[in-house]
């Protein structure tokens, strides 16, 4: 990527009767930002005009029909929806909940297709939002559906017998492995489970699902966020089930096996701890992220640490996508009152995360392959360690190797 280009950014409107486009247009008060990135809304005009005028705002914005038509050092507004939009502010209906979705699904296939580099998400309703006949707990969870779906039909489309061409939304596939973390200043959170009962959130309580959360956490640490040797904390489940309090079955037959395995394969993944004794800031110091088993262990501490809501990072999608750390904030939408400092924090991060994933994953393009041969002389090389290919009897009888020693080999020079 060229460093000197500025970033494009998808940023959605979320629900229309929330704060989304007051947040977007209070964003770009700011000329610093057009620096920074080049802004592309996705949305309806007429409900940006509407909320323009109800709050006053000195923003302008130029039309556009397509993404190819952005332009720099200004907002680009493309129009994703050209009917009326009945706008009740502050009351999520139906129709809101849906421009929302149209907004959401055009920019996920522009960044899909690069002619975005990156996505913000405007706010939705705090109890997720419905979508036909499917209801999604987060936009985090539609994007990977969307993303799914146009990935099976791409395969289906090249020949591939074993893709599903029926697959709608919502349908249970592992492609796309979504990990939302919560990130602020002071600390980095993310979560086993989303959300929903805690009975639930129990059932996908397993070793198995806890070293696999853990080991993508680490990844994304390093890829997204430019932590060179992370750290994780991962949290008990039951209230005081920490290692050096009174750990229960969760802790000694799932959670602590999880962390065991991860650790023998060299990576810094510590406890579990008890979330009482963990979140707090002069303990978190000494980690870069924390994985939790549920977000009530989490969400409030993160939130009085902050002093604020935050940023949630979409991460293990291909595409970037980031939104601010709370919802659509019916009651006071319309009122001119929204702070908009998550906002701007989340276009931050995805401009951050654009650049650093694609200066993480350059040099993994087109890596040297790795030429071998048994070493024949003494002469300085580096040295390799790998398995006798010869004869064990026969290396063992001119006394050359032990039948149970690994000999040494060095790299190909030429």
């Amino acid at each position: 990527m060229n460093e000197d280009r500025r970033i494009r950014i998808a940023i959605t409107q979320g629900d229309t009767n929330g704060v989304g486009l007051e947040l977007i247009l209070k964003a770009f008060e700011d000329p610093t930002m057009f620096e920074l990135c080049t802004p592309v809304v996705y949305g309806s005009p007429k409900v940006a005009s509407y909320y323009r005028k109800a709050l006053g705002s000195d923003v302008s914005y130029t039309v556009i029909n397509d993404a190819d038509d952005a332009r720099d050092g200004q907002l680009n507004l493309l129009a994703v929806i050209q009917d009326e939009v009945k706008i009740d502010m502050g009351q999520p209906t139906v129709e809101s909940a849906e421009a929302a979705v149209k907004a959401l699904a055009k920019a996920v296939a522009d960044v899909r297709d690069g002619l975005m580099d990156g996505l913000v998400a405007g706010p939705v309703n705090e109890r997720g939002f419905d979508f036909k006949d499917l209801h999604f707990d987060s936009q985090t969870e539609l994007v990977a559906q969307l993303l799914e779906r146009h990935a099976r039909k791409m395969a289906a489309a090249q020949g591939n017998a074993g893709a599903d061409v029926a697959a709608e939304p919502g349908t249970a596939t592992a492609a796309v492995n979504a990990l939302r973390l919560l990130v602020g200043d002071e600390c980095r959170v993310a979560t086993l489970t989303d959300g929903g009962r805690l009975r639930n959130a129990a059932d996908m309580l397993t070793t198995e699902s806890v070293a696999s959360k853990a080991a993508q956490l680490l990844q994304v640490l390093r890829r997204d966020l430019d932590v060179n040797n992370p750290r994780v904390a991962v949290l008990a489940w039951n209230a005081r089930g920490g290692r050096d309090d009174r750990p229960g079955y969760e802790e000694l037959d799932i959670i602590a096996p999880a962390v065991e395995q991860l650790s023998q394969d060299g990576r810094q993944v510590f406890g579990p701890y008890s979330a009482e004794r963990l979140m707090m800031p002069d303990r978190l110091r000494h980690y870069d992220a924390v994985l939790a088993m549920h977000r009530d262990q989490v969400v409030a501490p993160f939130h009085l640490m902050e002093r604020g809501d935050g940023v949630v990072l979409s991460a293990g999608l291909p595409i970037v996508m980031a939104e601010p750390g709370h919802g659509a904030c019916f009651d006071i939408a319309g009122k001119n009152i929204a702070d908009v400092s998550a906002m701007r924090a989340a276009i931050y991060m995805v401009t951050d995360v654009v650049r650093q994933r694609s200066r993480y994953d350059e040099p993994m393009g087109n890596p040297l392959p790795k030429l071998y041969h048994e070493r024949r002389d003494e002469s300085e090389k580096v040295r390799f360690r790998s398995n006798d290919r010869r004869e064990p009897d026969a290396a063992a009888a001119v006394g050359q190797v032990d039948t149970q020693a690994e000999p040494e080999i060095v790299a190909d020079e030429s």
